[in-house]
């Protein structure tokens, strides 16, 4: 236990926590931070307590994520105090599961909880169980205001009236009703008929950014000032799926007529809808299932954000694929100065550099070396990783097992939700452990390949360079993984030549020339390699 001594006596020493929400400031009843300060330290005083600091919160107490909660909790842990000492029960928590918690947390480190002007000493049976119904009270009074709440905001819809919240672009708010903004409200339809002549909301936000368009500009009850940025394909489906714009308040999944008056009618509404329902039914190609084979791998030089793959529609209806920048994409070309890289071409340079790697023997025992230096220490690395993740792995086994015995055991005054809650969670760490550590046991799989012998090595590179045109595209995509890590594209827009940096496993790099335009190299000449370091 934690102590302080004086001359005569030995003292117990105390944590004070204070908590208050904005709205609670300066009403008194030991509300306000001050008020609950100057309680608990006289408090204190009259136990005879050493106060060792106060710890003061101004969030709501809904969760426990608070700054001075967590700095509490790592001072407990350090055995500074062994007594935390509060106004009310609630300045802790409005739940019971995470009162009990924490509560559970604190006893475990020998610090006890006392409650000040409700009377409350856990230390003592009837402490506990009086702490126990106070805090079931305490969640009933929140549920049922966030009952009323949600039967209050009901009731609005069903009149007509705005329930709070970000107001949309095209409206402002004055006493709960919207009212309409005719100079955003010409913004609103002109992104519905940009829809409808080229039904992508991607190419919707590029046109309106380019236009010069900006976001809803909103101020707080705190004078914080937000929106006023670029358009991206989510804010422009937000709004082209919003039936506030057709005069409909929405609440529960329930439609009603608002008390505004509509921006779009009903039948551009509708089209717009059937359109976004065609393209959902035939997506662009996605991260995932694209037949390009870098995606993931390869970056932009300028931004150092991920290409992403966009394409051009030919006069015979054949499409072309790029790879673009996703900075690009998603805010327009102002915002980077790389350039839209030709799939074939660019994807043909990096399959000559693989194929080379077996058939040029000064870059490939170049590369060999670089790989088998770094790969050492790469595979050190996840082999550390892995003995962490399943040090985790058992340490969540035995959790779940004391959780059940637990619960078997249990007495009926202690409750069943939050064992079962604490087991879910438990359950929920497990699964992303397990996944954790399949992936890695994957990439040692793949990193020790690198261990074969280099004549063996060089002989699998020699004989991809006869096959490798044949394989399919998956297969060629797991190839391109396996040796590399990122391939960096440094060609601006309206440049002809550029330069690629490759990344190899391991962490060796090579510098390339290549040309956008034109026909592409027939080989990679090594008087454009910058050989790989050391």
């Amino acid at each position: 236990m934690v102590t302080m001594k004086t001359e005569n006596e030995t003292k117990q020493v105390a944590a004070i926590y204070c908590r208050v929400s904005t709205h609670e400031q300066g009403k008194g009843d030991f509300s306000s931070l001050n008020s609950q300060e100057d309680l608990l330290r006289k408090y204190c005083q009259q136990k005879g307590w050493a106060v060792y600091n106060v710890y003061t919160d101004t969030k709501t107490g809904t969760t426990l994520e608070r700054d001075e909660l967590n700095n509490l909790i790592r001072d407990a842990e350090q055995g500074r105090f062994n007594i935390v000492a509060i106004t009310k029960l609630d300045r802790i928590s409005r739940s019971i599961k995470d009162f009990l918690d924490l509560d559970a947390r604190l006893r475990s480190l020998d610090v006890d909880i006392v409650v000040a002007t409700q009377h409350i000493d856990t230390t003592t049976p009837a402490g506990k169980m009086q702490r126990t119904i106070m805090l079931a009270f305490a969640e009933f009074e929140r549920d049922m205001i966030a009952d009323r709440t949600r039967e209050k905001l009901y009731s609005q819809a069903q009149k007509g009236f705005w329930g709070g919240g970000m107001v949309l672009l095209g409206y402002d708010v004055v006493d709960k009703k919207l009212i309409v903004n005719e100079e955003e409200a010409k913004l609103v339809r002109r992104v519905f008929q940009y829809y409808l002549e080229e039904p992508s909301s991607n190419k919707v936000a590029l046109r309106l950014n380019k236009e010069g368009y900006k976001t809803k500009k909103r101020k707080s009850k705190e004078n914080k000032v937000s929106g006023g940025g670029s358009f991206n394909h989510q804010n422009v489906q937000y709004i082209l799926k919003s039936k506030v714009y057709l005069g409909i308040i929405t609440n529960r999944g329930e439609d009603f007529k608002g008390l505004h008056e509509p921006i779009v009618d009903i039948q551009t509404f509708n089209d717009v809808q059937n359109e976004m329902a065609k393209s959902r039914l035939n997506p662009l190609m996605t991260f995932s299932d694209s037949d390009l084979l870098l995606l993931g791998l390869v970056k932009c030089g300028y931004c150092g954000k991920n290409l992403t793959t966009t394409y051009a529609t030919g006069k015979n209806g054949e499409r072309y694929f790029y790879y673009k920048c996703s900075s690009k994409s998603k805010f327009g070309a102002s915002k980077c100065e790389s350039a839209d890289l030709p799939a074939d071409k660019f994807e043909d340079v990096v399959e000559k550099v693989l194929i080379h790697l077996g058939t040029d023997d000064k870059f490939f025992n170049a590369v060999a070396a670089q790989m088998d230096d770094n790969g050492n220490d790469e595979l050190i690395k996840m082999r550390e990783s892995l003995a962490e993740l399943k040090g985790n792995q058992g340490l969540n086994t035995k959790q779940t097992a004391n959780l059940v015995n637990t619960l078997a055991n249990k007495e009926e005054s202690v409750p069943t939700k939050p064992i079962i809650e604490k087991l879910n969670l438990l359950e929920t760490e497990r699964t992303t452990i397990e996944e954790m550590i399949v992936q890695i046991e994957r990439q040692i799989e793949i990193i020790t390949t690198y261990n074969i012998p280099k004549d063996q090595l060089k002989l699998q590179y020699q004989r991809l360079s006869q096959v490798y045109k044949d394989l399919p595209a998956e297969k060629k995509k797991r190839l391109a993984k396996t040796m590399i890590s990122s391939v960096e594209s440094f060609l601006k827009k309206k440049e002809n030549k550029g330069k690629l940096k490759f990344t190899f496993r391991g962490d060796g790099t090579m510098e390339m020339e290549w040309q956008k335009k034109g026909a592409p190299e027939t080989s990679v000449s090594s008087a454009l390699i910058g050989w790989l370091r050391g």
